[in-house]
Parts: C-alpha cells; sequence; structure tokens
C-alpha cells in the first residue's frame, strides 16, 4: 500500500492579513493596500471596513472564517496571494530561515526593553543559545526593525556591536536591502527615511 501524502494544516494553507505581511515584511495595512491594488479587497460601506471582493472568494484567493459569536474573519491563500504579489508588485518573500531569523531579533528586541536585574541573566542565557552563524542576520533584522519603528533600542543596538562584526552585519544589511551600514559612517541619526527591505 502507497504512502499518502501528509495532510496539510489550515494554518499551512491560509494566512491572516498579518501572516501575508510578514512573508514579504510589509505590515497588515501595507499588505491590505496591495490586496486593494489587485482588487482582491474592497471598501464596504455598510460594514465599514474592507472586504474580500466576491471574486477573491470564488477564485479561492480568500475563505470566510467566522470568529465566535459569528463576526465575520477573512483568511488569504498563501500561495496564490504570495505568487500574485511577486508577479504583479515584483515583491520577494522572505526565506523561511530569514522569517526565523526575524522572529527572533523582535523577540530579542522586547526583551532588551524588559531587561533589568532580574531578566539580565533569562535575556543573556536566551542570547547564548543562539548559534553564531545566525547571529549576524538576527542583529541585522533586529537594527532594521529598530530602525524603522524609530526605536531608542537602536542606538543601544548599534553601541553593542564591535567593530570586528561590522563587515559580516553589513553584508546581512546589504542582503536584506537595508540601507543601514556599520562603521565609521554609522547613522545614529532616527530621522533618516525608514528602511523596509522587500
Amino acid at each position: 500500500m502507497g504512502k499518502r501524502g501528509k495532510k496539510r494544516k489550515f494554518s499551512d494553507i491560509w494566512a491572516t492579513q498579518t501572516q501575508l505581511g510578514d512573508m514579504f515584511n510589509l505590515s497588515a495595512k501595507e499588505i491590505g493596500q496591495k490586496l486593494n491594488e489587485l482588487e482582491l479587497r474592497t471598501y464596504s460601506i455598510d460594514q465599514h471596513k474592507h472586504i474580500p471582493t466576491p471574486d477573491a472568494i470564488d477564485n479561492g484567493f480568500c475563505t470566510s472564517t467566522p470568529l465566535k459569536h459569528g463576526i465575520p474573519f477573512y483568511m488569504w491563500q498563501r500561495e496564490k496571494v504570495s505568487l500574485l504579489l511577486q508577479e504583479k508588485f515584483h515583491l520577494v518573500p522572505l526565506s523561511d530561515a530569514d522569517i526565523g531569523y526575524r522572529d527572533t531579533a523582535l523577540y530579542l528586541i522586547e526583551a532588551e526593553k524588559e531587561t533589568d536585574e532580574i531578566y539580565d541573566k533569562m535575556y543573556y542565557l536566551f542570547f547564548d543559545t543562539i548559534s553564531p552563524e545566525d547571529l549576524p542576520a538576527i542583529i541585522a533584522w533586529s537594527l532594521i526593525e529598530t530602525h524603522k519603528k524609530a526605536d531608542p533600542i537602536y542606538q543601544r543596538l548599534i553601541d553593542g556591536i564591535a567593530a570586528e562584526d561590522f563587515v559580516i552585519i553589513n553584508y546581512q544589511l546589504e542582503r536584506l536591502g537595508s540601507s543601514i551600514r556599520l562603521g565609521s559612517h554609522t547613522v545614529s541619526s532616527m530621522t533618516e527615511q525608514t528602511d523596509v527591505p522587500s
């Protein structure tokens, strides 16, 4: 008897706007705008919000997954919408590794905000569990995320990077499409234009 393909989970097929945005390092609002431009979403005057178009639902780009009490909620078909975004807007999805690096960077940013004497040890224990090979990409993502949000931790991160690590982190920043560069010319000003790789 032959093996049957492993059944995919609902969450592997369908995504929220936020999850779609994570695939391309865009916010849910930015993805919503792209969905509008693709005519997969429109504003409903009756409901006072954006909703999927009938074509989006009929063609399998979107499905309704009502919340408790019947509140409408919509999920987007990951592969179909991703391919359309790539085709129409030339967006490049993040690799699975970069999604993981970004998630780790966001966790470290939050941990950095909460560090005090109690959390200090846990923060550094977690930091020590990160593979040295992964660290440059995670630091690059931390710089990108704190820079685009004008987070005061951005300067703390820059100040904590050893000069001998600038080259490898700059390589990662360039690979991710960021204009941030470390070195004697490192910009610490938060007034620069937001830096979002796509």
